[in-house]
């Protein structure tokens, strides 16, 4: 059995400590911002969802995937399958 001191102890709440705070030096270096500026030019703002990109790409390949004998793709997921 615990006393009412121990109790009274185990109730109270730890003592608040002040926030941890780490300067954003990322934020503040300009070759960061550039790198940061010039990625997001990189990407479409638009995702594209249709084939069209990929059927291109396989023309130019010479459509390898025509050559390769039939297959059977089994997936699962969480290591099922």
């Amino acid at each position: 059995m615990t006393t009412k001191s121990a109790r009274r102890q185990l109730e109270r709440p730890p003592p608040a400590r002040p926030p941890i705070v780490i300067p954003d030096t990322a934020a503040a270096n300009p070759e960061v911002q550039a790198a940061l500026a010039r990625f997001t030019t990189l990407f479409p703002k638009l995702i594209d969802l249709s084939l069209g990109r990929m059927t291109a790409l396989l023309d130019a390949l010479g459509n390898p995937h025509h050559r390769m004998p039939p297959v059977i793709h089994v997936a699962g997921t969480n290591g099922k399958g």
